[in-house]
């Protein structure tokens, strides 16, 4: 049975991410072809373009090919975690070059004017023949082919929109083709600007029809209106978290939308809170999965446990406000099924998240009694085995009867908390912060050993007394960057000076 779903044409080489990280990357027809008649021409930077051109397509394939697999291995690439980005230094190179060799050009090189003939007339044909071929019966084995897609996979929509795309390529390249052909001809001063305006007006053309897709738009208000979602929690947004199960029951109930979205699917997402805008308003998750993909073992781990206690056979009565007291979760996001919203009316513009209040546990807390697991699976066996307060910590390590303890104040900004705390004796400090090894933690100024807590949070062992606890978070990687980007600034810097004054 055929599939009706739409979907990316380039799925299957992304894994188990079916979404590109970039719909789409085009600078523009005219700087490929002045960028590759630079190549032929052999214009000045032409070998530095072809490395930086090759590096950045070599980096950003990823694992799709061995040399990123061992550098990541080897420790140089570990910190990155979306290879596509390296594209990003290819467009601007190629950017860059091909804005050098229209210069050329407009100067009267003549050997650059022939290549980029040759280039612009190249295109032209071969976008050409695709188009011809595109109506071909064996096209559409091609595009699956080469995109590696399934034969139960929809793709009929692809092919009339691959022999458009082809046809306005064949078109816009013979119109450049006869745009370099008039530049530097006799008399071509005298029009210089009626050529400029041309080319300007071909540049503009070519890149409005790319818009949508390079950058997808909606209407202003899907980013300046507040959902009414957003409405229904309170302003001190500091102080909680929210619990987004529903996403949790969606994902388990639907098939994920492996297409480009339409309008309506949009504003849905946009009222459902999904976990990457949330924060624009705010708002903080708790219990998500690895978006970012930071793989941080104390998330994977705490995730999946949460997912295994989910689960209806052995699941304890009050999971979900043991996992709301230990994650500074105040509400739930509660699932509606589609024919519950459709029966709601109106649009999808309007059409908002319900949440459930619970007790409004706090993100920092003294711990009321330790409990000792060895590994994960410990975890939910521990709490489907007996009834624990909610005020309790796991820790893979001996436990001890924690003092009581009171958290008097505490401040937190992104990379630091100051609290100020009081305890009767030696007591355990539990903090709702995913740990990592670039948190430091102090009492009194004193360094402390940070404890993994309840999988996911963390802690610190508290003596009698009062004190202040803080939190630093300093990842000497930005350090680095800093003084690189500092040193190729400096370094243009000084070129430029030397450039000017020669």
């Amino acid at each position: 049975m055929l599939d009706h779903t739409p979907i990316f044409p380039s799925a299957a080489l992304f894994g188990d991410h079916p979404e590109p990280l970039y719909l789409s990357i085009y600078a523009g027809l005219a700087v490929a072809v002045f960028a590759l008649a630079g190549l032929f021409a052999r214009t000045r930077g032409a070998a530095l373009f072809a490395f930086l051109a090759l590096l950045s397509v070599v980096l950003a394939l990823g694992g799709h090919t061995p040399l990123f697999r061992l550098l990541h291995e080897a420790g140089v690439l570990r910190f990155v975690r979306f290879p596509e980005k390296f594209l990003t230094m290819g467009t601007f190179v190629t950017i860059v070059f091909a804005a050098s060799v229209l210069e050329r050009l407009l100067a009267g090189d003549a050997r650059v004017r022939r290549a980029a003939l040759l280039v612009a007339a190249s295109v032209s044909l071969f976008a050409g023949a695709a188009a011809v071929m595109a109506w071909l019966p064996v096209y559409e084995s091609l595009l699956r082919s080469l995109y590696r897609i399934d034969a139960t996979a929809n793709i009929f929509y692809l092919v009339p929109l691959s022999q458009k795309a082809w046809a306005l390529v064949a078109i816009r390249g013979a119109l450049l083709f006869l745009l370099i052909r008039n530049a530097g001809r006799n008399a071509w001063h005298a029009h210089r600007a009626v050529w400029a305006t041309l080319f300007i007006a071909f540049v503009l053309t070519d890149l409005i029809g790319q818009v949508p897709e390079i950058a997808p738009r909606l209407p202003r208000s899907y980013l300046t209106e507040i959902p009414a979602t957003v409405r229904q929690l309170p302003a001190n947004r500091d102080d909680f978290r929210i619990f987004h199960f529903a996403g949790w029951v969606q994902l388990t109930r639907q098939r994920p939308v492996l297409g480009p979205p339409d309008d309506n699917f949009l504003w849905a997402m946009r009222n459902e809170l999904p976990l990457q805008l949330a924060s624009a308003y705010g708002l903080r998750t708790v219990i998500d999965g690895d978006l970012d993909f930071s793989d941080l073992q104390s998330e994977r781990d705490f995730v999946a446990a949460a997912l295994e206690l989910m689960k209806k056979e052995g699941r304890p009565a009050d999971w979900m406000d043991i996992l709301a007291a230990m994650s500074n979760a105040w509400f739930v996001s509660v699932y509606r099924r589609p024919e519950e919203i459709r029966s709601l009316g109106g649009d999808a513009q309007q059409q908002a998240m319900r949440f459930l209040e619970l007790p409004h546990y706090p993100r920092y807390y003294f711990a009321s009694e330790l409990a000792t697991i060895r590994e994960p699976w410990d975890f939910v066996r521990a709490l489907r085995s007996r009834r624990y307060s909610r005020q309790v910590a796991f820790v893979q390590q001996p436990a001890f009867v924690p003092a009581p303890g009171k958290v008097h104040a505490w401040r937190e900004t992104a990379n630091h908390t100051r609290l100020e705390v009081e305890a009767r004796g030696p007591a355990f400090l539990v903090m709702s912060v995913t740990p990592h090894k670039n948190w430091r933690i102090t009492i009194d100024g004193r360094e402390a050993s940070a404890v993994v807590a309840n999988l996911g949070y963390q802690g610190v062992v508290v003596p009698q007394g009062r004190h202040v606890v803080e939190m630093r978070y300093r990842d000497p990687l930005v350090m680095v960057g800093g003084a690189v980007s500092a040193a190729t600034l400096l370094a243009l810097l000084l070129l430029r000076r030397r450039d000017g004054g020669s």
